[in-house]
């Protein structure tokens, strides 16, 4: 099947590109390249020729129209890319609305266009439900962002349901696998996910941060007491969970909402303590600074995963597994560099 990956060179698009090789699917990488890299397509262009599928490459913006209107048809979008800093939405609102939002125009008319059947779109979890009444938080509660990111991540999902539906009802979208006009979509609604490839520049990760910080040797910064709460969960369990809902779409509707996550709730000041022991041979720092929590901040943040979970999917990394595992690969990246 022919795929197309909207920031596919970044940390978790790139990820998922290398699982639909390893399917046999053809890849089109599309990429502003702003937080994607090159080196995160290594592996997949490995893949693509041991399997002996496609994997093209376009390094474009998907805030512009002609981006859209120059690429090929394909049966499956994974729409990933995106401006993802809390702090960014506030400070650069223009760039937060370009990215989440008039590209999502785009790719809507792109859809329409191509009569593509499959999209995967990666939301977000914390910033979409904002202060939740329900913690760990099930996909009915409300959405309610308290922070630009939030509001304009939330605005694809409530848009492609509405127009969904309402094209189904008419006739021209069928809920049928094995007829030509045949359209499903999912929100993968993601927690704070980490692991391998994932940098600081234009992506909101405390645990490459307080990486980098370690390595440095500089103290890093926790904003608020440290006791706030969020659901890491590792970038393998979310492309797992990609791949679960998208062979799920190939046998029947889903047209719905999942969050990804563990449901287990994680304190900043443990991540500190985490990264920290995974790095206690390579930093002299031993602890982090404090400072203010940001605007648009949350204070508490877990995800009720029992929904997906009826899919056949669960996460197999657990935090403190995930974090020496990120710090491996950094390290080795590391010396990689400097040899």
């Amino acid at each position: 099947m022919k795929t197309l990956v909207t920031g596919g060179a970044g940390f978790i698009g790139s990820n998922i590109v290398d699982a639909l090789l390893k399917k046999r699917h053809d890849v089109i990488v599309v990429d502003n390249f702003y937080s994607g890299r090159e080196k995160n397509l290594i592996e997949a262009k490995k893949i693509a020729q041991e399997m002996n599928v496609e994997l093209s490459i376009v390094k474009a913006d998907i805030s512009v129209e002609k981006t859209w209107k120059e690429l090929p048809p394909v049966q499956a979008i994974f729409h990933i890319a995106a401006q993802t800093s809390v702090t960014a939405s506030v400070l650069e609102s223009d760039r937060d609305f370009s990215w989440n939002i008039l590209a999502a125009k785009y790719l809507v008319e792109y859809i329409k266009r191509n009569k593509t059947q499959f999209l995967l779109y990666s939301n977000t979890a914390g910033a979409l439900y904002g202060v939740p009444p329900v913690i760990p938080t099930n996909e009915t509660q409300p959405l309610h962002p308290i922070c630009p990111y939030g509001a304009t991540k939330s605005f694809l999902e409530t848009y492609i349901r509405a127009l969904t539906e309402s094209l189904k009802m008419e006739g021209k979208w069928s809920n049928d696998p094995k007829k030509e006009n045949y359209f499903s979509w999912a929100s993968l609604r993601l927690g704070n996910v980490y692991g391998p490839r994932q940098i600081t520049k234009g992506e909101a990760g405390v645990v490459p941060i307080f990486i980098e910080k370690l390595f440095a040797q500089e103290a890093p910064t926790i904003f608020g007491s440290g006791k706030e709460t969020r659901d890491y969960v590792h970038v393998h369990d979310v492309v797992s969970a990609f791949m679960t809902v998208f062979e799920k779409q190939q046998k029947e509707k889903v047209d719905e909402a999942y969050n990804v996550g563990t449901g287990v709730p994680t304190q900043t000041s443990d991540v500190f303590k985490n990264v920290l022991n995974s790095m206690k041979d390579k930093t002299k720092v031993s602890e982090a600074k404090h400072s203010s929590l940001r605007p648009g901040e949350l204070e508490e943040s877990c995800l009720d995963i029992s929904k997906l979970k009826k899919l056949g999917w669960a996460p197999a990394w657990n935090f403190e597994k995930g974090v020496t595992q990120t710090v491996k690969v950094y390290l080795e990246n590391e010396k990689e560099t400097k040899a």
